[in-house]
């Protein structure tokens, strides 16, 4: 947990009806027990809602898959692989 609190990218693994495993690369912060992922758009998209929200929506399961590791000194190598189910957060 201390890893994953440490960290602050991972790859974000949803479901997607039709392609099965959708995994895409996230920024995230750890609160209070919760994993928070924005979804605010950096580069252009042809739609105002993202994939994974999509995804999330028909079905709340999602991975969070957080690596470090070091190509000269294979002892520091960690993962860390956290469980989530989506909550709508309310503004």
């Amino acid at each position: 947990r201390a890893r994953l609190e440490a960290h602050d990218h991972a790859i974000l693994c949803t479901v997607h009806a039709e392609r099965g495993v959708d995994a895409v690369p996230v920024a995230y912060a750890v609160d209070d027990g919760y994993v928070g992922v924005p979804v605010d758009q950096v580069k252009p998209k042809a739609s105002l809602r993202l994939q994974r929200e999509r995804n999330l929506e028909a079905d709340p399961r999602a991975t969070l898959l957080a690596e470090h590791w070091d190509r000269g000194d294979w002892s520091r190598l960690w993962w860390v692989r956290a469980e989530l189910r989506w909550q709508e957060r309310r503004r």
